[in-house]
C-alpha cells in the first residue's frame, strides 16, 4: 500500500515533473499525426464541419488547421468520437479567436500562445459553460488533446485532500451571528444562538454539542464563562471567547424561558441523533443563496483557525480542541491566510459585534 505523502512534498513532486516535462519538450507539433488511428476516424475529422451557428464558414478556415492538430492530438477511437471532439474543439477556438487573453484578438491562433498564455485559456473557456456536466466534457476533452500534443501544458493538479471544513470569513460568521439572533420563535433562536455561540466561541461542533447540557455552562471565579465537554475522549473545560458571551448569555436566558432545565441538551433534539443537523435544517433564512451546510464543523475550524494564531501553546491547542495529536490542525492551517497578512485580522475573524 502506498504511504500517503504531505502536501508541500507533493507540490513540490509535480512541479519537479512538471520542470522535467518542459525541459525535455522540443519544437511544437504544427501538422496531425494520424498514424495509429483508423483511416475512417482520420476521414471522420477532415470531413467535419461544424454548424454555421457556432463557427462561421470564414472562422472555420482560418481554425480547421488547429482543430484537425487538436483532434488528432486526442486520439480518437471512433469516427463518431472524432466528429464530437471536432465539435468541442471547434466551438472552444471559435471562442479563443476573439477572445481579450490574446495578445491580437482576431489573428489566426496557433498553438504556441494557447499553452503560453499566462491565464489557462481551458479554465477560462469552461466557466462560460452554464451546465456542469457539460463544462467538465469539455475539459477532459481540451486538456486530452492539449497534453497530447505537449505534455507539460499539463496543469499542476493538487487536490486538497483536507477533511477540515473551510473556516468562515469575517463577513460570513458576522452574517451566521446574525441569522442565529433573528430566528422567528424563542426555540429556534435559542438552539441557534448555542449552536453559534460555542461554535465560534469553544469550537465545539456537533459530536461536542449532543453531551452538552446547560449546567455544564457557567462562570468561573474569574467571571469568565466556561464550557465543560465530555466527549472525543478528552475531558475539558473550555473557555468561551468574550465576543460570543452575549449570544450565549441569551441562549441561556431562552434555555430557562422556553422550559428547558439544567439537566436538558442545550440543542433540542434526541441526544442519539445528530443534534446539530436538525438546529441548521429549521434554520430560517431570508437569503436563499446563504449556504449553511457544514455549519457545525465550519464554526470548529474558524475557532481553531483563530486559535492557532493566539499565543498560546501547542499543547494548550490540543487539549482546548480535545486533539490527541497535532495532524489535523495542519488541515486547518491549510486555510491560513497569506504570512503577510495582519494576524489580527485572523484573530479577530470570529469576533464580530451581532447588531439586529
Amino acid at each position: 500500500m502506498t504511504q500517503p505523502i504531505s502536501r508541500r512534498a507533493a507540490v513540490r513532486h509535480a512541479k519537479a515533473a512538471r520542470r522535467r516535462l518542459v525541459a525535455t519538450t522540443g519544437p511544437l507539433p504544427t501538422a496531425p499525426v494520424w498514424e495509429g488511428l483508423a483511416p475512417r476516424v482520420r476521414t471522420a475529422a477532415e470531413s467535419y464541419r461544424p454548424y454555421a451557428s457556432r463557427v462561421g464558414p470564414g472562422d472555420w478556415v482560418v481554425l480547421r488547421p488547429l482543430v484537425l492538430l487538436l483532434v488528432a492530438a486526442y486520439r480518437p477511437g471512433t469516427p463518431m468520437s472524432a466528429r464530437k471532439q471536432a465539435g468541442h474543439v471547434a466551438s472552444f477556438l471559435a471562442w479563443w479567436l476573439t477572445c481579450s487573453l490574446r495578445t491580437a484578438p482576431g489573428t489566426p491562433p496557433n498553438l504556441a500562445e494557447l499553452v503560453g498564455c499566462p491565464v489557462d485559456p481551458v479554465e477560462v473557456y469552461a466557466a462560460t459553460i452554464t451546465n456542469p456536466a457539460s463544462a467538465a466534457t469539455v475539459r477532459s476533452t481540451l486538456r486530452r488533446a492539449l497534453t497530447g500534443l505537449v505534455p507539460a501544458s499539463a496543469p499542476v493538479l493538487y487536490t486538497n485532500t483536507s477533511k477540515s471544513a473551510r473556516p468562515y470569513t469575517p463577513a460570513q460568521a458576522h452574517a451566521l451571528m446574525r441569522l442565529a439572533a433573528n430566528q422567528p420563535t424563542e426555540a429556534r433562536r435559542r438552539d441557534a444562538a448555542f449552536l453559534v455561540a460555542l461554535g465560534l466561541g469553544a469550537g465545539l461542533d456537533a459530536r461536542d454539542l449532543r453531551h452538552v447540557h446547560s449546567d455544564d455552562i457557567a462562570r468561573d471565579a474569574d467571571g469568565v464563562w466556561q464550557v465543560a465537554v465530555r466527549s472525543r475522549q478528552v475531558h475539558r473545560t473550555i473557555p468561551v471567547r468574550t465576543a460570543m458571551v452575549p449570544l450565549l448569555a441569551e441562549a441561556m436566558v431562552l434555555h430557562q424561558t422556553t422550559g428547558r432545565g439544567p439537566q436538558a441538551s442545550v440543542l433540542s433534539g434526541s441526544a442519539k441523533g445528530n443534534v446539530s443537523r436538525e438546529v441548521v435544517s429549521n434554520l430560517v433564512v431570508a437569503d436563499a443563496s446563504f449556504d449553511i451546510s457544514q455549519v457545525p464543523g465550519r464554526l470548529r475550524a474558524t475557532w481553531l483557525l483563530a486559535l492557532l494564531h493566539a499565543p498560546v501553546s501547542l499543547t494548550t491547542v490540543l487539549h482546548l480542541a480535545g486533539l490527541t495529536s497535532a495532524g489535523s490542525l495542519s488541515d486547518v492551517a491549510a486555510f491560513a491566510p497569506p504570512a503577510d497578512t495582519p494576524t489580527a485580522v485572523v484573530v479577530a475573524a470570529p469576533l464580530v459585534e451581532v447588531d439586529r
